[in-house]
């Protein structure tokens, strides 16, 4: 067996036709690519082989049972941002007419015609997607998930200093926008790459279920959060002092929240590497099997 396997690599090795029939972005040209998406395979398949249950775990969560996978620190920390990250961007549908009137900058007239230009600005946005998925191909679900916190923290950082000036406010509009383009496919490209697909269906739905159960909080938080300067103003009251809510503090709050998240992406590169050198290990061994040049 040994030696016909010995052959069969042998044989592939030489047949150098092959590299040149491939499509010239194929996985079966780029080792690197090929060795991600294969090789993890070859090794759990081999860790399967030998009943090795923590090799098998080193080497990635895929074959692992359900109650392992929904518990792993990898799904819990995929599934943490994304709770927060949704929450913040229904957070800001919610509250943005309240933020507006409350912040008592701008005329009723323009504060319609901000919140107009908010919601085409959504819209037209969702055709960012495509470049988005674009590029968690290109660098990886670590640098995205990276990419949407960073986003996230821009839109807080251009209200909080470009409060008065219309432009940014609009361009936070579209920073926003980015944000919650990304939020998604990050989410679910981060449990396929990780977790693959044998409960991939149930784990989408439990992430998605908290984070709308988290939507609960979303009035509260408004309530809390406002100001009464806009009531005043409908009672033509002619307050000498008036509330404008703490909207720039939970800008701050949102900010410093998403900073501490960035550990998140931070782990998850951790982790990739680790599983990839122990894919390495394995396969070298299992090269040095074949091969007979192994001693044991």
């Amino acid at each position: 067996h040994h030696h016909h396997h010995h052959h069969h690599i042998e044989s592939a090795m030489t047949t150098s036709s092959l590299h040149v029939e491939q499509p010239l972005d194929s996985y079966l040209r780029d080792e690197k690519k090929m060795y991600t998406r294969s090789e993890s395979f070859v090794a759990a398949k081999k860790a399967i082989e030998v009943n090795d249950k923590e090799l098998l775990k080193a080497v990635g969560l895929k074959d692992q049972p359900f109650v392992t996978q929904v518990l792993s620190p990898t799904y819990l920390r995929a599934t943490l941002v994304f709770m927060v990250a949704s929450f913040a961007t229904n957070f800001y549908v919610v509250s943005i007419s309240t933020e507006l009137a409350d912040m008592q900058i701008y005329s009723a007239e323009t504060q319609h015609e901000l919140a107009r230009s908010f919601t085409v600005i959504m819209a037209t946005g969702a055709f960012i997607s495509i470049p988005i998925g674009w590029l968690i191909d290109q660098i990886g679900v670590e640098g995205c998930t990276f990419v949407t916190l960073i986003t996230g923290q821009l839109q807080m950082l251009m209200l909080i200093f470009g409060q008065d000036n219309i432009l940014c406010f609009t361009i936070s509009f579209w920073i926003y926008t980015l944000f919650r383009q990304f939020l998604y496919p990050v989410y679910i490209s981060s449990l396929t790459s990780r977790l693959g697909f044998k409960y991939f269906g149930v784990l989408l739905g439990i992430g998605f279920g908290l984070g709308g159960i988290a939507q609960l909080f979303l009035y509260p938080l408004d309530a809390l959060v406002q100001g009464d300067c806009r009531i005043q103003e409908e009672n033509e009251m002619e307050a000498e002092e008036c509330d404008n809510g703490s909207w720039t503090q939970l800008h701050v709050i949102q900010a410093l929240l998403l900073l501490v998240l960035w550990l998140v992406p931070l782990l998850d590169y951790q982790e990739k590497r680790q599983r990839e050198q122990k894919i390495k290990d394995v396969l070298s061994e299992e090269l040095s099997t074949t091969y007979g040049t192994s001693s044991d």
